[in-house]
């Protein structure tokens, strides 16, 4: 099986789609992302198209298995930015990144999740369960 190479170019502006992203008590959130164009450093300002807010870039690197810091991500690679994101919920999966001054269109599909709570309300599920009494 041909599994063709990744799309994009270096040469282009940043665009890179946050894929997942979790919390870190020494550094904040790590956020993982993909990149389509563009690449990406340490010491660069991204902006996220979703929120408007402003990041700089101290860390970027790939998770094999663990975090292994780079110079820089290129279009195509998937890796890890550490950006001083001090807060969860300022990481909206499926936003875009881009360069600070280089707008650019945020990649189609992005939805903001709607928390959502779920209960049942019929009869509990123990009929046909004896209850069992201490010997």
């Amino acid at each position: 099986m041909l599994i063709s190479s990744p799309q994009g170019s270096r040469d282009k502006p940043l665009k890179a789609l946050l894929v997942d992203s979790w919390y870190d008590n020494y550094v904040g959130v790590v956020a993982l992302v993909r990149l389509f164009d563009g690449y990406l450093g340490k010491g660069q300002q991204i902006v996220s198209a979703h929120t408007g807010l402003k990041y700089d870039v101290s860390e970027v690197g790939v998770m094999h298995p663990n975090q292994i810091p780079v110079d820089r991500l290129n279009a195509g690679q998937v890796g890890y930015v550490i950006c001083g994101m001090r807060k969860s919920s300022e990481a909206h999966i499926g936003d875009t990144f881009f360069q600070h001054g280089k707008v650019v269109e945020p990649l189609p599909g992005f939805e903001e999740l709607k928390p959502m709570v779920r209960s049942h309300l019929g009869r509990p599920l123990t009929l046909g369960f004896r209850r069992r009494l201490p010997s």
